[in-house]
């Protein structure tokens, strides 16, 4: 991730206020558009060892109790008694079709109320990403050190960066998933019909439908559509300028020989 630079890609119209105010939205999975954002299918309990559920078990108690994990005696006394006859209990009450439902909407639940996301790309000069999220070209694109943006958020919240998985299957949540794995799945995995975006993800802790706000020289470089208006032009460049940013300037435009977009420097 060294001197990484992430892409938003913006309407001048709709996201004005932001960019001049230097700041972000945290979105929450729900605000997102793609519609398999937060499904997760269940594995069925069927194909789970005792010991494995009851190991689960054992995860969320230390969760709740971190001391357990420096009390093995206390470990082991309750995964003995997990063993003895709570985990037949919850193979049956976990496996009905009903708990799978509760607890799909339990965990976005969770989710939403807790983890906000921001989307980047890893490219300013994808084309079906300045039709779709940047006005139909009549935006413009940030382009933000990633370093310097992640270290000012470290001082606010904890946050996970992900490099989106892209997939012919939705992943299944098993309950032997460790958090790193439950995470990559929830929040990291898409349809393979997103692959353009080259997306990279933010995921940060209680920072959720909010904004944050970051120190100008996080911008590194700003694109331009080719069919921004003038007047959005001068705005953009005004700020920059106003707020001290020395950054490369350039202009999006179509190529005139392959379907793709070329960068010109114009500042």
């Amino acid at each position: 991730m060294e001197d990484l630079v992430a892409y938003k890609y913006r309407s001048f119209r709709d996201n004005k206020k932001d960019f001049l105010a230097n700041r972000l939205w945290f979105s929450d999975l729900s605000q997102l558009n793609d519609p398999f954002e937060g499904i997760l299918p269940i594995q069925n309990l069927e194909d789970v060892s005792d010991e494995a559920i009851a190991e689960a078990n054992i995860k969320i108690a230390q969760y709740h109790n971190p001391n357990l994990e420096s009390q093995p005696w206390a470990k082991e006394a309750y995964k003995n008694l997990l063993l003895s006859g709570i985990v037949s209990d919850i193979r049956k009450n976990k496996g009905t079709d009903e708990h799978k439902e509760n607890t799909k909407k339990s965990i976005t639940q969770l989710v939403c109320n807790r983890f906000g996301v921001y989307c980047l790309s890893r490219t300013p000069v994808n084309y079906l990403m300045w039709s779709h999220y940047a006005d139909s070209h009549k935006g413009f694109c940030i382009g933000y050190d990633l370093i310097k943006l992640l270290n000012q958020l470290k001082k606010s919240t904890d946050f996970k960066v992900l490099a989106i998985k892209y997939c012919e299957t939705i992943p299944m949540y098993n309950i032997t998933d460790d958090p790193e794995t439950f995470v990559q799945k929830y929040f990291g995995t898409k349809g393979k019909s997103w692959d353009y975006e080259e997306e990279l993800r933010i995921v940060v802790n209680n920072l959720v439908n909010t904004h944050f706000d970051y120190s100008p020289d996080v911008i590194r470089e700003v694109s331009i559509g080719w069919r921004t208006p003038k007047e959005t032009e001068n705005a953009i460049l005004s700020h920059l300028k106003a707020n001290g940013i020395n950054c490369p300037v350039y202009k999006v435009m179509p190529s005139e020989t392959r379907y793709e977009m070329e960068e010109e420097r114009i500042l």
